[in-house]
């Protein structure tokens, strides 16, 4: 089949338009729902239902709907509007045990409701015949609060409850046995634990009693949970932390009578995995490797290396073998650091032992990058003490040739200075051997010259300078 140019478009828009309708429809969706902890009871008993308001994603503000039931089947014995989020009524909840509905009309102020499991009415009907009964709402619509007060229900609720018939004539109104010597008891009986899991089991026992129409149970401190008959007399508790633990279950009468019993039990720590060869240090390029052991064949065991300068731990998982050991191999994962290195065992059921006490692995550098470091170390040491002597010396030199400079000519002028002396000196001592009449002062005086001359020139030439 061919499609023209003009068709293609208008077929996309269509396609495009239907799903921005249907998937803002559906994110807008609210609806009514019927709830009941256990949908059965027998004949001649009551049950209790809530009819309860589902918007989580548009805030709603007004409500309307029509219940229908079988009325030969059940019929309706009580209607609350108590902690009902409606707050004014349109049309008063009405009910008809003759045709078999309940029909309401309300109000819920500004800003609305948004949310799930918003209470509208409470109802007791008393169940009359045995057998599988059906509620449903026949009619109804959800308002939103936007300003247009756009219907958002989405589908209308329903739910199946199942009449069991009466009990049997050995037991009264009370679910106690009649005819029997035994006080009605309920006992908790320990079934045995599995030994590589922290989880307990029990059986709930009846003595002197029927089943009752369900139990409630309350591990610890935690919220009760409905227990019924369907799911069998025997209850395991989820993954529990190690120590002491309470259980308390109630066995639940349609007649209001009920039988309890407590159970204190200790849920022992799994034991720790054991390090074996773990060494102490190790290069940064080399594998890690050492042997694990624990108690608990096939395990996990859930290795945290932490650095002790901080951040992100390594984390690993492995697995032990038939006999609990395990035999470790890491590389590549570490840096040159300190590390803090603790474990522990990790179960199917998710419990776990606590941690191992954390032992001290420290990753050290290759050695020759350590030594090739060592070497430029001394190296630019060397260089930096080398360049101190050079110019300490070429100070020293420079100096040394100053002195010698000045001393040369120093000896330079002072010849030339002597030589000028010397020369005058003999040329006065030439001029005196010519003249006559010199006294015997004069003479000596001329002598004492003479040799004053001699002692200079001795002291100047045996000097070194």
């Amino acid at each position: 089949m061919r499609y023209s140019n003009s068709t293609i478009p208008k077929t996309l828009s269509t396609i495009i338009l239907l799903w921005l309708f249907f998937g803002v429809y559906r994110v807008q969706a609210a609806n009514f729902d019927i709830q009941t902890l256990v949908p059965t009871c027998r004949v001649g008993n009551n049950i209790s239902l809530q009819i309860s308001l589902n918007s989580p994603d548009m805030a709603a503000n007004a409500v309307q709907g029509t219940l229908r039931f079988a009325a030969n089947e059940m019929s309706l014995i009580g209607l609350e509007t108590k902690d009902s989020l409606v707050q004014f009524w349109v049309q008063e909840p009405l009910k008809n045990n003759v045709a078999g509905l309940i029909s309401f009309e309300g109000a819920i102020l500004n800003p609305g409701y948004l949310g799930k499991s918003g209470r509208i009415l409470e109802l007791t009907f008393n169940c009359r015949q045995e057998g599988n009964t059906t509620l449903s709402f026949s009619s109804g619509s959800i308002l939103a609060n936007d300003g247009k007060g756009t219907n958002i229900l989405d589908k209308l609720a329903s739910l199946n409850i199942t009449i069991l018939p009466k009990t049997s004539g050995t037991a009264d109104a009370t679910g106690i046995v009649a005819g029997t010597k035994i006080s009605p008891k309920l006992i908790l009986e320990p079934v045995a634990r599995q030994t590589t899991a922290a989880i307990a089991a029990f059986a709930f026992k009846l003595q002197g009693a029927e089943n009752p129409d369900y139990y409630e149970i309350t591990l610890d401190k935690g919220v009760t949970e409905i227990w019924p008959m369907e799911k069998g007399s025997i209850y395991k508790t989820p993954p529990l932390d190690f120590g002491v633990h309470t259980l308390k279950v109630r066995a639940v009468y349609r007649s209001n009578f009920s039988l309890e019993a407590n159970q204190e039990f200790t849920v022992d720590a799994l034991a720790l995995p054991i390090f074996k060869d773990l060494p102490a240090q190790i290069t940064v390029n080399d594998p890690l490797g050492f042997e694990i052991i624990t108690q608990y064949p096939l395990a996990n065991v859930q290795l945290e290396f932490q650095s002790l300068k901080g951040g992100t731990p390594i984390v690993t998982v492995l697995t032990a073998d038939n006999l609990g050991y395990l035999k470790v191999n890491l590389s590549g994962l570490f840096k040159v650091d300190s590390y803090l290195v603790k474990a522990k065992v990790l179960l199917n059921d998710n419990s776990a032992s606590p941690y191992t006490a954390p032992v001290v692995l420290q990753v050290n550098e290759i050695p020759l990058k350590r030594f090739q470091a060592l070497a430029i170390l001394y190296l630019k040491i060397t260089v930096v003490l080398g360049a101190i002597v050079i110019v300490l010396l070429s100070v020293v030199f420079y100096i040394i040739e100053r002195i010698r400079r000045h001393n040369i000519n120093y000896k330079k002028n002072l010849d030339q200075s002597f030589n000028s002396l010397d020369t005058e000196g003999k040329n006065i001592i030439e001029l005196s051997d010519g003249v006559s009449g010199l006294s015997s002062t004069e003479s000596q005086s001329l002598n004492r010259f003479q040799e004053l001359l001699a002692k200079i020139k001795k002291v100047l030439y045996s000097t070194k300078l």
